[in-house]
């Protein structure tokens, strides 16, 4: 019987590679197969009033496994016929399952009405009719794929990973598979690990921000922006926040020309201004010429994907590569700062920012509007499915390849024991990916002194090929 290394070599060979370069902007999409059986259909907790109120307040931006779902069903490279497809969509909506759980009592199980069945019972299903699917037998899950872009959810029963919605049992059936997450697998958070390879999935914009983004050319009232809380729980995150505040609270001859405000942390009510809030959130955004996307409780930011809908250029502070780095030239888009010099310096980012001429702020918006629909689920024509795809194939189950930026990772978990599609490797035998530091726009001045040990990125995850990748030119 074949391991998993002569599985994936299978695969990988039924689809040759393009680069360009030495990235992965290919332009092959795999050919894939979307489950649609009943077990794996959630569509009918839509109805559910208050989660689509949910739709209209920034707990939206965890939706993305319903935007992605709905742009997969009517893409061109789906299939129904399962032995053409390189791929296998598992179109769960675990975090949507979740919610209607937790907002029962204001009446969604009245809304979805005929068939409801609570969240254990929906994940159950899903995971009692995956393990008889032919198609998962055929490769033990390793070409498949599911999206979830939800972060641990905190109740008065303690903490809900990843793993514990998915109540265990589906949790371990989909570890040989592959996982689109809004961060990557982290091996201090073993928690919320699932799967055998995991990728940067975009969070859903803030629609507002894409309805009310100007022209390229046009002139922004503000120069920069940022609304939130400065109440996060670690570092990073925490010095970033306090120096935003710092930034905010001081008088400044740019005050004028920024639009700095703290608020407190998000309420779990759902309230009017709630929804107004967001509303404003978004105009402002598209008003705005500098986003500021900064660390908070992790480094992954949903202000980033919002941002960009809203063409307001990202001025990223302790943030990662950003979702399919493989395929959207970031550099182009985003100002990376040093985190370092922006806690110790928040004012010379001000002093930096001003001094960006007009005509970098029109080709960068010009940039953002291009690769807009690379990354925003909403935006005409949206390539995020498509890149989706790309990623998860080329990035998890192809032959070795290199990034110029950290997208795929690799979890350090062992397959599942199937005895049948065992491997060798305790990784499952994973493309060997490397990366390169994102580039640097604005870096700390001569005399910043490192008060606290730098937080480096791994820049190579060849942890499960036993060797060094190669020298980074």
């Amino acid at each position: 019987m074949l391991n998993a290394s002569a599985l994936l070599a299978d695969l990988a060979s039924r689809l040759p590679r393009r680069h360009d370069g030495d990235s992965l902007s290919l332009e092959d999409v795999p050919p894939f197969y979307l489950y649609d059986d009943a077990a794996f259909n959630f569509s009918s907790l839509l109805r559910c009033h208050a989660l689509r109120r949910i739709a209209h307040t920034a707990k939206r931006e965890r939706l993305a496994e319903v935007q992605l779902t709905q742009l997969l069903e009517a893409h061109p490279m789906r299939t129904t016929n399962a032995s053409r497809a390189l791929l296998f969509v598992v179109p769960i909506w675990e975090w949507v399952s979740f919610l209607a759980q937790d907002i029962r009592g204001e009446g969604c199980a009245r809304d979805v009405a005929e068939g409801w069945l609570s969240h254990r019972g929906r994940i159950e299903r899903a995971r009692a009719a995956l393990k008889t699917s032919p198609h998962y037998a055929r490769r033990g899950g390793v070409d498949h794929v599911f999206a979830s872009n939800a972060g641990v959810q905190w109740k008065a029963d303690g903490a809900h990973f990843l793993t514990r919605r998915l109540h265990y049992s589906l949790a371990h059936l989909l570890q040989p598979a592959i996982v689109g997450r809004d961060h990557a697998y982290s091996l201090a958070n073993r928690n919320s690990g699932v799967g055998r390879c995991t990728f940067e999935l975009p969070y859903a914009s803030n629609y507002h921000s894409l309805s009310y983004r100007p022209p390229p050319a046009a002139r922004r009232r503000w120069m920069l922006h940022f609304r939130g809380s400065v109440a996060v729980c670690c570092e990073p995150g925490k010095s970033i926040r306090k120096a935003v505040a710092e930034l905010a609270n001081a008088s400044s001859a740019l005050q004028n020309r920024t639009r700095l405000v703290i608020v407190a942390r998000d309420s779990t009510n759902l309230t009017r201004s709630e929804e107004e809030l967001y509303r404003l959130q978004g105009e402002e955004m598209a008003a705005s010429d500098f986003c500021l996307v900064v660390a908070g409780d992790n480094l992954i930011s949903s202000r980033l994907y919002s941002a960009i809908a809203a063409a307001c250029i990202p001025v990223v502070v302790g943030g990662s590569a950003g979702a399919f780095a493989s395929h959207v030239p970031y550099d182009e888009l985003v100002l990376r700062v040093d985190r370092v010099a922006f806690i110790q310096n928040p004012h010379g980012l001000l002093r930096r920012l001003a001094e960006v001429d007009e005509a970098e702020l029109v080709a960068r918006r010009t940039a953002l509007e291009k690769y807009l629909a690379d990354v925003v689920f909403e935006a005409p024509g949206s390539r995020a499915g498509s890149n989706f795809l790309r990623t998860a194939f080329f990035g998890c189950v192809h032959a070795r390849v290199h990034t110029p930026h950290l997208s795929v990772f690799a979890t350090d978990r062992p397959l599942p024991p199937h005895s049948e599609y065992s491997s060798p490797s305790q990784h499952g035998d994973l493309p060997c990916v490397c990366a390169r530091e994102p580039k640097l726009w604005w870096v700390r001045e001569p005399g910043f002194t490192v008060e606290a040990k730098e937080h480096v990125a791994e820049l190579c995850r060849c942890v499960h090929c036993g060797v060094a990748c190669p020298a980074r030119k």
